[in-house]
Order: C-alpha cells, then sequence, then structure tokens
C-alpha cells in the first residue's frame, strides 16, 4: 500500500522558506534572475512563495502602497507588474529577507 502524498510541491517550498533563510535568499536572488532572463512565470510564482512564506501579502502590499487583492493579481500566474512596482515588490521582499536589492548590472 502506498503512502499518500500529504503535502504540495509548493506547501514544501513554502516550509523551508520559513525555516531557512539562507534558502530564501538563494531563491530571491534565483527568481530575480529568472526576471531578467525572461520567465516571468517561474519568477513570480517564486516570490508568491517568498511573500507568503516570509513576509506576508498584506504586509507586502501595505509596504509597496497597494492593495492586497491587487498584489495577488500582480503575483499570479497571469500578473503583468508594471516595472515601477515590480520595482518596489522586489525591493521590500529583499528588505524583509535581509539580502541585498537587486541590480540588472
Amino acid at each position: 500500500m502506498k503512502t499518500p502524498i500529504t503535502s504540495s510541491y509548493e506547501d514544501m517550498i513554502v516550509r523551508r522558506i520559513r525555516r531557512d533563510p539562507e534558502f530564501a535568499g538563494e531563491l530571491f536572488r534565483n527568481a530575480v534572475a529568472s526576471l531578467f532572463s525572461g520567465d516571468f512565470r517561474y519568477a513570480l510564482r517564486t516570490l508568491r512563495d517568498i511573500v507568503r512564506a516570509r513576509v506576508g501579502f498584506s504586509a507586502l502590499a501595505k509596504s509597496v502602497g497597494i492593495s492586497s487583492q491587487n498584489l495577488h493579481r500582480v503575483l499570479s500566474d497571469r500578473g503583468n507588474p508594471t516595472i515601477r512596482t515590480l520595482n518596489r515588490i522586489l525591493s521590500a521582499i529583499a528588505d524583509a529577507l535581509g539580502v541585498a536589492r537587486p541590480n540588472p548590472a
């Protein structure tokens, strides 16, 4: 008899982000690199996991100056954030994680 899987891959990643700040920082850097390389769907999904695990949507929305509902929409698989909004989101997440802010150069 097979043991059922009790949690999703996403839940496993979120738990790891919560308990391992170094992993969270590396995942954030990977998401930023993915943005610059054009893999927006992966980047937004990863940022969403980081926000869910470490920052919180309400806190980030307040920090960025947009509604929580709009933040959820921006970080969805179909999200299409403006550069300005994305820059504010990335800066706020970097500050929350205690990592360097993204630098495109």
